[in-house]
């Protein structure tokens, strides 16, 4: 009879920090897993994106599935934003082409914490001024980000996908705002069963 040896009851993905629950005992791993297989868990992640959201707060209900990735040799996870989905629809033309079956809904909260307003000092002109004599401020916001449903990277998609990327997100980020951290701005922040 061997020993039980301690084992998480979900994963983050590799990039996310933050909390994680790990099971002590058999009996626990298999009641932390059904907590998230079954949704009785509120999770709360913080995160830092890319220019001021409108709206304090908000909702995003985005399908996200697994599209063959031909620079690659796996598949890579993408939002279904126009929410076509089926492969052989007309509409669906030059879109994403999804794998079949891997397309599921998805949905997450988002909340405002914080608009940053940052001054950058590589303007045009001197003393980081643009050639017409403005500040250059770059413009963040941290929200808080309730997943409803847990999806592969789908906090990191839905920001992405209504035009707000994570900072340091080299998957689904534009260059300039996957170089402007050193590492993800993701974190999970708090966990509840």
């Amino acid at each position: 009879n061997k020993p039980h040896v301690p084992r998480p009851c979900h994963r983050l993905d590799y990039d996310t920090s933050g909390i994680i629950v790990m099971a002590l005992t058999p009996h626990a791993q298999r009641y932390g897993q059904m907590a998230f297989e079954d949704r009785r868990t509120d999770k709360t992640y913080v995160a830092l994106v890319a220019g001021h959201l409108v709206e304090d707060e908000g909702i995003v209900e985005f399908a996200i599935g697994k599209v063959p990735d031909e620079s690659e040799e796996y598949n890579r996870w993408a939002c279904d934003v126009m929410g076509i989905g089926d492969a052989s629809s007309s509409e669906a033309q030059g879109r994403l082409q999804f794998i079949e079956g891997s397309l599921r809904e998805a949905r997450t909260e988002w909340k405002v914490s914080t608009r940053l307003s940052v001054p950058i000092n590589e303007g045009n002109g001197k003393d980081g001024n643009d050639s017409d004599g403005s500040t250059l401020v770059a413009k963040y916001t941290r929200v808080d980000l309730k997943p409803v449903t847990g999806r592969g990277h789908q906090l990191r998609l839905h920001m992405a996908a209504i035009g707000h990327p994570i900072l340091g997100d080299e998957l689904h980020a534009p260059k300039e705002v996957a170089d402007a951290a050193p590492r993800l701005c993701l974190h999970a922040q708090s966990l509840r069963l």
